[in-house]
């Protein structure tokens, strides 16, 4: 991991507050990597909690163990991710959504309702 930043590309701002944020936005996006899975968390928007459940989905996935599975296994992880996201109060509906994003981002297949398979 390269821990330095490059200032050059903030050079055609004058407020130092905006090359600073300019610069660890750039190192952000080259250097980061979610600590739970490994993969690259640059293509989320700045301030947006989704790709911590995006995480925990695919940590549920992989514990389950095996490349098909159905939706209410994934439901057997309520608990544990309302524990995680206490101020959620629709965790089943947030795994449904994830699963969506899962498959548009080409991970999961849809195989029949309530059916998928990991892609990958």
């Amino acid at each position: 991991m390269n821990t330095a930043f490059s200032l050059t590309i903030a050079e055609k701002y004058r407020s130092p507050s905006q090359k600073i944020r300019i610069a660890t936005e750039d190192w952000v996006k080259k250097q980061s990597y979610c600590p739970s899975c490994g993969c690259d968390i640059s293509s989320y928007e700045n301030n947006k909690p989704v790709a911590d459940f995006y995480c925990l989905i695919m940590n549920c996935i992989d514990h389950l163990g095996k490349r098909d599975f159905t939706l209410n296994e994934l439901y057997t992880f309520e608990n544990y991710l309302k524990t995680r996201h206490p101020n959620n109060k629709h965790i089943k509906d947030k795994i449904r959504q994830q699963l969506q994003f899962l498959r548009d981002k080409g991970y999961l297949e849809f195989v029949t309702k309530g059916r998928y398979k990991c892609a990958k």
